[in-house]
């Protein structure tokens, strides 16, 4: 298992050449343990949203996939929808974390 700084190297080294091939490969690759957190903060930063989505997806960090999807991604009614097909419990996480910024982009969700 990797550690948190060794996703990070790999990951911006990934970054800075731009080798949007590699970051595919090492987000859909399941043989590979590294620290999710750490590579979806490292992808968002560096402005591979689309990849970190898919990370926090996989990973079911629902909270994570839906502040992407609202503060990066601006895409608020996605977000409600992702978040009304949540276990209530984990709905009602995201809705505290993020329906502020949702509510006034899509009262009517």
């Amino acid at each position: 298992l990797g550690n948190s700084e060794h996703t990070t190297l790999l990951l911006n080294c990934y970054t800075k050449l731009k080798d949007a091939g590699a970051l595919d490969k090492f987000i859909r690759w399941d043989g590979l343990q590294f620290d999710p957190e750490t590579a979806i903060q490292t992808l968002c930063a560096a402005g591979y949203v689309e990849h970190a989505l898919h990370l926090a997806r996989r990973h079911n960090r629902h909270l994570l996939v839906v502040a992407i999807l609202v503060q990066d991604g601006h895409k608020h009614l996605e977000a409600v929808e992702y978040m009304a097909a949540l276990p209530p419990a984990d709905a009602l996480t995201c809705v505290r974390a993020v329906g502020a910024n949702v509510m006034p982009v899509e009262p009517a969700a």
